[in-house]
């Protein structure tokens, strides 16, 4: 392990998205950001740390490791 994770599964973990599709259309639609950064790529490994915050929308989730 690389210390990333995909970010279709953070998204999955966090409650944001109940499944893997929904999770890679928020991806898709671009309205998936972490740590105010864009994420467009339902591909993408992310790194993600305590504290960062992903938002999805108007949703916000604070992520633990």
């Amino acid at each position: 392990e690389d210390g990333t994770a995909w970010i279709v599964a953070v998204l999955k973990a966090a409650g944001i998205a109940k499944g893997t599709n929904e999770a890679r259309r928020f991806v898709q639609q671009g309205g998936v950001s972490l740590n105010g950064e864009k994420v467009t790529d339902p591909e993408a490994r992310v790194r993600v740390n305590d504290g960062d915050v992903l938002k999805v929308g108007r949703r916000y989730a604070r992520l633990r490791r």
